[in-house]
């Protein structure tokens, strides 16, 4: 049974070939959405930062009715310190 208001999501992180050493920090997950001509922000969760090579993030959401995803923004921070923030439009993929 697949309900339509539950989105599965699945962010993949890479490490930079020049970096040699394990990253630690923090990864906050962020969606901005739309409803009745207003958008907001909601946190979908912050998960731990563990990189050596390549991390997996895995979750769900529950959209309310009559709100529209515009963009998930994806927020690395190490040390206290925000080091990359990516922006990326709302694209949904139905699998039949």
């Amino acid at each position: 049974d697949i309900r339509d208001d539950i989105i599965r999501y699945r962010i993949v992180v890479t490490q930079g070939k020049k970096i040699s050493k394990a990253i630690k920090g923090s990864v906050t997950i962020s969606l901005t959405i739309e409803s009745n001509g207003k958008a907001s922000e909601q946190v979908l969760g912050v998960h731990t930062l563990n990189l050596r090579h390549v991390q997996v993030l895995e979750g769900q959401l529950k959209l309310a009715p009559d709100t529209t995803p515009q963009s998930l923004t994806v927020v690395l921070t190490k040390s206290n310190k925000k080091t990359l923030s990516r922006t990326f439009d709302w694209q949904q993929s139905i699998d039949d």
